[in-house]
């Protein structure tokens, strides 16, 4: 997940986004489609979201929250598989 917030949002960006938590009573996405289909991406070029990959949905809910369209994190995620 590191690598493709650093594809995304660059190496100083990328953490400080994956990383971004929500103000108190702010939902954790804006947009639940982008997450379920963000989330089928990540899936399908990393493999499948473990009980501890879970752990991974909140930067996968900030990558939503922060516009990236599904192309661009379709191609951070083959970017991370060749690593």
């Amino acid at each position: 997940m590191t690598l493709i917030g650093n594809v995304l949002f660059g190496f100083e960006e990328g953490p400080k986004v994956l990383n971004a938590i929500r103000s108190a009573g702010q939902p954790l996405v804006d947009d639940w489609d982008c997450l379920k289909y963000m989330v089928r991406i990540f899936e399908e070029r990393c493999g499948p979201l473990t009980q501890y990959g879970m752990k991974h949905m909140r930067s996968v809910a900030n990558i939503c929250n922060a516009d990236v369209w599904e192309e661009a994190m379709d191609k951070s995620a083959v970017s991370g598989v060749h690593y």
